[in-house]
């Protein structure tokens, strides 16, 4: 049990669970949409976080069993999940939740794995279980080819394709030991690797797709097994960028490689081990670049390929890239960025760059979601119903929005609107629902349901500006009962960021503050008072007027970069979470609260009803913490979260109180709360039991 001295006297951190009301309900029996978020109980006197859900998120690569196919192994921005019964559920292995780009698997022995991180090799000989480095510290390793004959032998293509440095490791790497060591094999002309393949009928033969920024070929191929290399050029383009390949198996009438050419968004086939290519007819795939490609080994004529960005389509060839058809029914989610298919039935799986991972049992017609137990969502926003505490709203990134009516037990993505960044409900009047859609490249639109998110009628925000990096609705905030929204707007550009008004639902809106604003908080004594915090600058705003005008109220001599979330207590003080520390203001003066471990503050969240001079704040990577004394005093609050990178949080005002927390790759957490217990005072270096 943790203590923490308050004023004198001790507290205990751990609350009481209140226990759910009835058992918890299974999940909606359609696969299209249901997506679960924990089985575990909730126990009386037992404080934890459950949740993880709605599942899905970022899936980078899947490698499947050679031997069993029920085996999967999928890449995400958070670790490796493993499947043992062919995608039904997932559970994350032993390795770290940090990012993975691509996921190997021995061919002859399942056993063992290799994976490519941002930071080298990593490899497990009993399934994911234990693993350990295996070189190329420090590297970003996009891609590995495993020898079908020999399990030590190894290659690593490495290189950062969109920012490549002087001092970055660049180049294809062997290692006949493992991993253990590892000799450069080539490195000229290159700035990124991007997939390598060895040929399925001479294991001697390597082939490595490339960027090259300067005019150059994006093939490299090698027939000794890496130690020369010649170049080929793919297509028509003196500026080849080769981002995937994959070639029908031995035996195969003609023997087939195919690769992917981002420069022109094409697929090209070569019958001659890749010295020659030409173009297959695919019409539709040019506007958006291809990135995954797959052949069915075991019916070599037919290949998948999979575009990244707009739709980001699954399309499929069954005469070897003469015709293409478009195979996505179903799937919920975009950019595919690998597959996984079964030998001699058809079954294919789809990683999704932004949407989980789909499984098809008829070779890609029809596609259901297979992703139960891949924890690694990132949550953008969240909102609680305000007279439904179980009932909450996520806005994941490039998904749908996701709905839970148990508190966070189970999840389901409602409507097909996608790249939501903001949502929020009007606080006297839980049935109208608001989001913020559009991020980078994008226009700008607010977004409004009055059916809890299946059905949106949309007001455009701001236009498509194509120079704008880091462009989107971050917040959005609506007078209590309607009648007039604000949203706040952060412009990489610095056309259009600031705070936008509208009194008519959203027909015209009005610039009132030109700061890159990222979030926005009334007064609950008065919600005319309304707070903006900026980016870039790391400015407060007060506006008593709704929004129409503003002032500034930032601390006079204090530097802060970035103001990331507001909230106002029962009394009024407006707190600050900021990339500077977590500061307060009493109407007068800022003081910057202490106790915390770091300055690097993601997220605030006050409990102004049962439990006053509560809070709970977030700290990058180090989770969340708790203050009972209105921030004087904290102590962390993280038992149960398999991440500590939260970027939101979230709190019931009615009961059962509630705190949820978003997280990046790791989905939504919820803590039931009840009262917290307060003990006398004992020495302070008694233990409590």
């Amino acid at each position: 049990m943790r203590r923490l001295v308050v004023a004198g006297t001790f507290f205990v951190l751990s609350a009481l669970i209140a226990v759910m009301h009835g058992s918890a309900s299974s999940a909606p029996s359609s696969r299209h949409l249901a997506y679960g978020a924990t089985g575990a109980m909730l126990t009386p006197g037992v404080a934890f976080w459950t949740g993880g859900g709605p599942y899905g998120g970022y899936v980078n690569s899947l490698a499947m069993d050679p031997l069993n196919p029920d085996v999967i192994y999928a890449g995400t921005e958070s670790g490796v999940f493993k499947t043992v019964d062919a995608g039904a559920t997932w559970t994350r292995t032993g390795f770290p939740p940090i990012r993975v780009r691509v996921v190997q698997v021995s061919p002859r022995d399942p056993n063992i794995l290799y994976v490519g991180t941002d930071d080298g090799v990593y490899r497990t000989t009993d399934g994911g279980v234990n693993w350990t480095r295996r070189g190329l510290d420090g590297a970003r390793v996009n891609a590995l080819a495993i020898d079908a004959t020999n399990a030590n032998i190894l290659y690593a293509g490495t290189g950062w394709p969109w920012q490549s440095k002087e001092e970055e490791t660049i180049g294809i790497f062997k290692s006949t030991d493992g991993g253990q060591f590892w000799q450069l094999k080539l490195a000229d002309g290159l700035d990124a690797v991007a997939t390598l393949l060895i040929d399925t009928g001479n294991p001697s033969h390597i082939y490595a797709g490339v960027y090259t920024w300067s005019d150059g070929p994006g093939l490299r191929k090698s027939t000794n097994g890496g130690e020369s290399w010649v170049s080929r050029q793919v297509g028509p383009y003196n500026w080849d960028r080769v981002v995937a390949l994959a070639m029908t198996p031995a035996g195969h009438n003609p023997l087939t490689l195919y690769a992917i050419n981002a420069s022109g968004g094409d697929v090209y086939k070569s019958i001659n081990r890749g010295d020659t290519w030409t173009r297959t007819h695919v019409p539709w795939i040019s506007p958006n670049p291809p990135w995954a490609l797959a052949v069915d080994l075991h019916r070599p004529n037919v290949v998948y390929v999979g575009t990244q960005y707009y739709q980001g389509d699954v399309y499929r060839s069954i005469d070897g890239g003469g015709i293409w058809s478009i195979q996505s029914t179903g799937i919920v989610g975009r950019a595919p960025s690998s597959f996984a298919i079964v030998p001699r039935n058809g079954t294919v799986y789809v990683g999704l760059a932004n949407g989980g991972v789909f499984r098809s049992a008829d070779s890609g017609e029809t596609w259901f979601p297979a992703s139960e137990g891949i924890n690694n969502a990132y949550v953008q926003s969240l909102v609680v119903h305000p007279q439904s505490p179980r009932t909450v709203f996520a806005a994941i990134r490039d998904q749908p929005l996701a709905r839970s009516d148990e508190g966070g037990a189970s999840w389901r993505y409602v409507g097909t609107r996608t790249s939501l960044t903001a949502v929020a409900l009007d606080p006297l009047d839980g049935s109208t629902l608001f989001a913020g859609q559009g991020d980078s490249f994008s226009a700008l639109y607010l977004l409004k349901s009055t059916n809890g998110g299946h059905d949106w009628t949309s007001r455009q925000l701001l236009p498509t500006h194509y120079d704008a990096r880091t462009r989107r609705i971050s917040d959005i905030w609506v007078k209590p009962g309607g009648g007039s929204i604000l949203v706040a707007v952060t412009d990489f550009s610095l056309y259009g960021g600031g705070v936008y008004k509208s009194s008519d639902d959203g027909a015209t809106w009005q610039r009132t503050l030109s700061f890159w604003t990222t979030s926005l908080a009334s007064d609950p004594a008065d919600p005319r008072v309304v707070y903006a915090g900026t980016a870039r600058n790391g400015y407060v705003f007060r506006s008593l007027d709704g929004g129409s005008t503003w002032e500034m109220i930032s601390p006079s001599g204090e530097w802060v970069w970035e103001v990331r979330d507001i909230d106002i207590d029962a009394d009024s003080r407006v707190y600050a979470a900021t990339s500077s520390g977590l500061l307060r203001w009493d109407g007068v003066v800022w003081a910057r609260l202490p106790g915390l471990p770091s300055d690097n503050i993601r997220a605030i969240a006050i409990d102004r009803t049962s439990a006053p001079n509560t809070l709970y704040a977030s700290v990058a990577g180090q989770g969340a913490f708790m203050s009972r004394d209105g921030g004087e005093m904290w102590a962390p609050f993280n038992e149960g979260l398999t991440t500590l990178d939260i970027t939101t949080l979230v709190l019931s005002e009615s009961q059962p109180k509630i705190l949820y927390v978003g997280t990046a790759y790791g989905g939504v957490w919820s803590r039931f709360l009840t009262t917290q217990l307060y003990l006398p005072l004992v020495a302070k270096d008694q233990a409590l039991g």
